[in-house]
């Protein structure tokens, strides 16, 4: 084997002992690649592609929110809609944004909760989803013997909401979204 040397600009016989550890390096960078290194490759591909299914996956939509209200078997899910339409500021709210809290929910003390935290005097959640799950245990809790949609906003009025016309703006939202007819089914 020669090498040129461009300082002499000649060919220079190379030592064999020096060829053959290049080329033995060669060979085995060639092998670790090919071995090694391509599962490797597959394995960072795949946790990429994996995280952009989940980051997909939790995304918001408002289809995304009705089949998980539909799934959790609100009573009332036309209110809890509405709820959530007017309490994130229709989804653009700093609270909704940073907390992931659709509900403007406090951190639960005397019950089963899917909070992970507080931020700002208000519950932060792991992911949108889990503000829902979190609302239906809430509902669970302290809503179990309300029957009546009027039953409903009586207790939104006296126990939930502070604004006076709390009942009155998810009335409009409902009439004006026709919630009715989308939770018709459920």
């Amino acid at each position: 084997m020669y090498k040129f040397n461009t300082e002499t600009l000649e060919f220079v016989k190379i030592h064999w002992s020096h060829s053959w550890l290049k080329m033995a390096g060669g060979y085995l960078i060639i092998v670790l690649f090919v071995f090694g290194g391509i599962p490797l490759l597959r394995h960072f591909e795949m946790e990429r592609e994996i995280k952009l299914i989940m980051a997909n996956e939790s995304k918001f939509t408002e289809e995304k929110l009705i089949d998980e209200i539909k799934s959790l078997h609100f009573p009332f899910p036309y209110i809890v809609m509405a709820q959530a339409i007017h309490e994130s500021g229709n989804y653009s709210s700093k609270l909704f944004l940073e907390n992931r809290n659709m509900f403007g929910m406090k951190c639960a003390l005397s019950r089963i909760t899917t909070c992970k935290g507080e931020q700002g005097g208000y519950a932060l959640y792991n992911t949108w989803s889990d503000c829902v799950i979190d609302r239906a245990l809430y509902s669970t809790t302290y809503l179990s013997n309300v029957k009546t949609e009027d039953e409903y906003y009586n207790f939104l009025s006296q126990f939930y909401a502070e604004d006076r016309e709390y009942v009155n703006k998810l009335k409009r939202i409902i009439d004006q979204k026709e919630l009715k007819r989308v939770f018709k089914n459920n």
